[in-house]
């Protein structure tokens, strides 16, 4: 959200942020006010806000609803798509008075989709196992923003059942037996191919295909979304030329 508001031209209205938001560089020296799970209400009204935006959880419900209590208005959008992604950006450029910029932005991340698509579509698609997490072992799983960026990315989902973000035990991992592992959350690079070396049944173990990339664009459902899919499908298609 902090990203998007940028993007959009509004960074300037924005007098608060919370304690992951670390781009782009101006918002990192904005006042914190807690986190996701944890967010600071008397933070939060200090800084005296007209508009609170954020990702609604069960842990910061009730502070939601005393921010609304407290007559300011609250957006914390469902952006659990790419769609969801473009209905945020141009709610947020309504809001703060910033439209035109928000559908330019908009326009320029679809004919941008467009091009990676354009550039794929006769490309063999491998079937990826996209990990956020080593321990428990969490996954891209179907009905998620990540699950479309692998498909725009020419690729394929191995996991095609189960909830959002499923854990999988090693054995499910084999079972799947995917064409590619990519491993996606922060700090992910420090990891090498050895940590899988022992299951060579994996498809993508015995040829050589488990990738680490530290890229937060691959991790944020926001305006640089579309650049995330761009860094999957060169991971996913180092030949291939991608816009």
């Amino acid at each position: 959200m902090t990203e998007a508001l940028f993007a959009i031209g509004a960074g300037s209205s924005v007098v608060g942020v919370s304690r992951y938001c670390d781009y782009p560089e101006a918002a990192t020296h904005l006042p914190r006010v807690g986190g996701f799970l944890d967010p600071s209400l008397e933070a939060i009204l200090a800084l005296s806000p007209d508009l609170v935006v954020g990702a609604r959880s069960p842990s910061n419900h009730g502070v939601v609803e005393t921010i609304e209590a407290h007559h300011i208005a609250v957006y914390f959008p469902h952006d659990e798509s790419l769609q969801g992604v473009r209905d945020m950006l141009r709610e947020l450029g309504e809001r703060t008075d910033h439209a035109a910029q928000a559908n330019a932005l908009v326009a320029s991340m679809n004919n941008h989709l467009l091009a990676i698509d354009s550039a794929l579509a006769a490309r063999t698609k491998p079937r990826v196992l996209l990990v956020f997490n080593q321990n428990p072992m969490s996954v891209a799983g179907p009905g998620t923003f990540p699950d479309e960026m692998l498909r725009h990315a020419g690729g394929i989902n191995a996991v095609s059942d189960g909830n959002g973000y499923p854990t999988l035990s090693i054995e499910r991992v084999m079972a799947l037996a995917p064409d590619v592992i990519v491993e996606a959350w922060m700090g992910a690079g420090e990891r090498t191919a050895s940590d899988w070396g022992r299951y060579t049944t994996i498809p993508a173990v015995a040829h050589g295909r488990v990738i680490a990339v530290e890229d937060e664009r691959l991790l944020r459902p926001g305006p640089r979304l579309v650049e995330g899919v761009g860094v999957l499908a060169r991971l996913l298609h180092p030949d291939a030329t991608i816009p």
